[in-house]
């Protein structure tokens, strides 16, 4: 017999044995020889036919239940039940929801999907402008436009002397 023929026996032994006991004569026929013979020959087969037998000897001793027991069982275990329960017993008005409140809650599912997309879009903002500012891709460019903005007074003006600026023509003030 192969270590796999016996570890499938043993497996079938201790499913009969916990189906029928540890008496032969109540084993399913086409097994009892076969198992038997295990038993025999397996020192697990043995422990567990063992078992077995000390479970059956302590069944067999046991006080039998009372017909109709489960029905006083039961009996016993709802009285107690009811016994702890309070007497008075509260009603509940049921309130229903209106569907305003399902379509709030979708609006806020939304509103907050929308305050996550401004957000990312902020940062990618805040990042491009980063790069960008420490980049000599717009360097020259502002160069130019700082220099235009320069007036022609302040590049007149002595070093030192404030500059006034004073209204032209047909500008307000």
């Amino acid at each position: 017999m192969s270590l796999n023929d016996t570890k499938r026996d043993l497996a079938r032994l201790e499913a009969v044995l916990d189906a029928h006991g540890a008496n032969p004569g109540r084993w399913p026929a086409a097994d009892a020889e076969r198992l038997m013979g295990l038993a025999r020959s397996d020192s697990q087969a043995q422990r567990a036919l063992r078992d077995a037998q000390a479970l059956d000897r302590v069944l067999a001793v046991a006080p039998a239940g009372s017909p109709g027991g489960l029905e006083g069982l039961t009996a016993r275990i709802m009285s107690e039940v009811a016994a702890k329960q309070p007497v008075a017993r509260v009603s509940a008005e049921i309130v229903p929801l209106p569907i305003r409140a399902v379509a709030a809650k979708s609006a806020m599912t939304r509103r907050s999907s929308w305050v996550w997309q401004a957000c990312a879009a902020m940062a990618a903002a805040l990042i491009v402008g980063f790069y960008v500012g420490g980049s000599d891709l717009v360097a020259p460019t502002l160069q130019q436009v700082a220099g235009l903005s320069v007036d022609e007074a302040d590049l007149a003006a002595p070093a030192g002397q404030p500059v006034i600026d004073e209204p032209q023509e047909g500008e307000l003030l």
